[in-house]
């Protein structure tokens, strides 16, 4: 029968006291104390700030996140990511379907259109 009195690290998996705000094994805050990347708005402000796709890791290490909200930032993340790309992919096609008319008329290079 286990103990009623212990609990158990979400990171590392040791047994560690109900009270204590930080496991005595890997250091992780407990509870109220986990850090800042792994709560909901972390977890949007790096998406969107700064890390795009990457920000995943976080999402499905987070213990604050159920498995169904896991899997729902995903497919937020994996869609906004997949519009971003697309967006840019399209701006990249009507900057070159501009830019290559200039560059074949005047032969190749910059210098000809300040001529």
């Amino acid at each position: 029968m286990e103990d009623l009195t212990t609990a158990v690290c979400w990171a590392c998996g040791g047994k560690i006291s109900p009270e204590d705000n930080y496991c005595r094994f890997c250091a992780k805050g407990q509870g109220k104390y986990i850090p800042w990347y792994y709560k909901h708005w972390g977890i949007i402000a790096l998406t969107v700030m700064a890390m795009g796709p990457f920000s995943l890791i976080f999402v499905w290490k987070s213990p604050l996140l159920s498995r169904r909200a896991k899997w729902a930032y995903t497919a937020a993340i994996l869609a906004a990511t997949w519009y971003l790309v697309l967006t840019i992919y399209n701006w990249w096609l009507a900057f070159s379907a501009f830019l290559c008319p200039m560059m074949n008329s005047g032969g190749g290079t910059f210098g000809n259109l300040i001529q």
